[in-house]
């Protein structure tokens, strides 16, 4: 921002018609921005130097209100606090207007008001100081005065389904009480202390939802918001105003407190309101993933009633003893065997859940609830509950969960040789588990991810530097690779459950390259391509099925079905394709 010097002088508008000279520099470098409430004094005159009005007590204007001479407010937005400045304003078009306050002696239709009208002014003025004001709407209509700040940590602002809490009081009056200099009387018709709601509240009108959207929690801010506005948008509430005398240039005043802020997720987008996920108090830090260790607290409440709690009992939630929390107290904690221990990818919590502590971060204290019974009817049951016993369908379930502690493991590709086996052989039982129980989905993924490691070569790779040519090494590591195969193959197994015939090709073809004579990879590979009605494909890969192992007894049978759909296939073609030459 430039250093201000008495005499520098500006163009106001892009026409040259308003120009403004510095008389005393400001301080700082802000300037007030639109619809901020400015305080200034001033002495107006003709440019013969006919005294128009002098101000020597602060008076008050809203910037961009039409109620002051356009050139003047423009200038008074381009000023820095204490600066006086001379304004010319050249021409009628940014000076006085019919429908603006008019200075003492020039009202009614008198010879004065028609010079004021016609002729060039000049304002000697000094801003004093201004309240800014954000025009929530871009055009003026809600205009936000900050009265406190909200949490300078916390600048979330309601949405949706957040659940607030928050004093709201609307009065009414003829002009903006701002940046008027009459006494006003104003009428409240509107006072509700303490008041519990959501955004998707009836009673939420369309004025109130842009004012609260714009609150964070903790401040405390005054609306003014035109009347006209009301009027074409609110029309049950215009016609309350109505009765109170309301008129259409006038102005409600809003006084809005946000007290409580609770987020709300609508956690399931195909079955909106089914699950739904309250923040009841923020953590900080990275959230777990699938191969974090955990620690939680955890409430567990069917239809009302806890089937599960290891929350202090002596605290009134589980949000304020989090809260309450010391560091040492912390620390203790996250020692404690009191806690719930969890492997993530143990898959021992059901799957919404495992998706919520996903999101969480330490120390956050959250509520799931949701009525969704059958998602949370998934994975393995664990030691402090069995999913399918304690829910069943029609039940309210609610989970509050406190995020003590979050393990962080390395990457796969930084383990040694013995930890990458490990790991594998791991997710392998785990994957076959989720087999054997019938979640052909589950499984496939996990070997997708095993052979995830395979194919970008986080497995093959020795970012431990080990020493390759080590007996110990060269076993380890050929009992891992050989894992490769096996994975992708039960992975084929599963996709072939799961009716995916294009997969399987696609992640046999990796299985060819690795081992072309391996006879599990072949049969469904030959199935596949059957399944897809692709019979050369079929049974060419069939027949090199039996080559491979002739005593296959279900790869021979198989290929026989191959070669007999094969020749149906052709003498169907051959029937239509004889007939076009009848």
């Amino acid at each position: 921002m430039p250093e201000q010097r008495v005499g520098d002088t500006e163009d106001i508008t892009y026409d040259k018609l308003v120009t403004k000279e510095i008389l005393e520099v400001g301080e700082g470098v802000k300037k007030p921005s639109r619809y901020a409430i400015a305080s200034i004094t001033y002495k107006c005159y003709f440019f013969d130097h006919t005294e128009i009005e002098s101000v020597d007590a602060p008076v008050k204007m809203s910037i961009g209100e039409g109620m002051w001479p356009e050139g003047l407010w423009k200038a008074v937005e381009r000023m820095r606090q204490n600066e006086r400045s001379k304004v010319r304003i050249k021409k009628k078009r940014y000076g006085f207007k019919q429908n603006m306050r008019m200075p003492k002696g020039f009202e009614g239709e008198s010879e004065l008001r028609q010079r004021l009208l016609s002729k060039g002014i000049i304002y000697e003025v000094k801003l004093h100081e201004w309240v800014d004001r954000t025009d929530l709407l871009g055009d003026g209509c809600l205009l936000k005065r900050q009265i406190q700040d909200g949490n300078k940590k916390d600048w979330e602002k309601p949405t949706d389904r957040d659940e607030i809490v928050f004093n709201l009081r609307a009065t009414l009056y003829d002009q903006d009480p701002n940046v008027t200099s009459e006494e006003q009387k104003g009428i409240e018709f509107f006072n509700r202390q303490d008041w519990s709601t959501h955004l998707q509240d009836p009673e939420i009108t369309p004025a109130l939802l842009k004012i609260i959207e714009s609150l964070k929690k903790g401040e405390h801010s005054e609306v003014a918001v035109k009347t006209k506005y009301i009027k074409e948008n609110d029309p049950a509430v215009w016609e309350l105003l109505e009765e109170k005398g309301a008129l259409e240039s006038g102005w409600v005043i809003v006084d809005a407190e946000l007290k409580s802020l609770v987020k709300v997720t609508n956690w399931y987008a195909d079955a909106p309101g089914t699950g739904l996920k309250r923040i009841l108090k923020k953590g900080k830090g990275s959230s777990p993933n699938i191969d974090s260790v955990i620690k939680v607290m955890m409430k567990v409440t069917v239809n009302g009633e806890d089937i599960l709690n290891n929350f202090p009992v002596d605290h009134p939630s589980p949000a304020e003893y989090f809260t309450s929390l010391m560091e040492e107290d912390k620390e203790n904690l996250q020692k404690s065997e009191y806690c719930f221990t969890f492997h993530l990818d143990t898959y021992t919590l059901p799957s919404p859940i495992i998706k919520v502590l996903k999101s969480m971060k330490k120390w956050e204290v959250c509520e799931f609830e949701t009525t969704n019974i059958s998602k949370l009817l998934s994975n393995f049951a664990n030691e402090h509950f069995d999913q399918y016993k304690a829910f069943k369908i029609g039940d309210k379930v609610s989970f509050i969960i406190g995020l003590i502690s979050t393990s962080h493991d390395v990457y796969f590709y930084q383990y040694t040789v013995q930890q990458k086996l490990d790991r594998v052989n791991h997710l392998k039982t785990v994957a076959g588990n989720f087999f054997k129980a019938g979640n052909f989905a589950k499984a496939a993924k996990l070997y997708q991810r095993i052979n995830g490691y395979y194919n970008f070569g986080d497995a093959a790779n020795n970012y431990q530097k080990e020493d390759e040519f080590s007996e110990e090494f060269q076993r380890i590591n050929k009992e891992l690779m050989a894992l490769k195969v096996t994975c992708f193959n039960n992975l084929v197994v599963c996709k072939h459950k799961m009716r995916e015939w294009q997969s399987i090709v696609n992640i046999t073809d990796q299985v060819i390259d690795m081992d072309p004579d391996n006879v599990k990879c072949l049969y469904f590979r030959g199935n596949a391509y059957l399944e897809l009605e692709e019979y050369d494909n079929s049974t060419k890969c069939l027949a090199h099925l039996v080559q491979v192992d002739p005593a296959h007894k279900d790869g021979r049978a198989l290929f026989e079905k191959a070669k007999k759909a094969k020749k149906e296939y052709q003498e169907n073609q051959h029937k239509k394709f004889s007939k076009m030459f009848m």
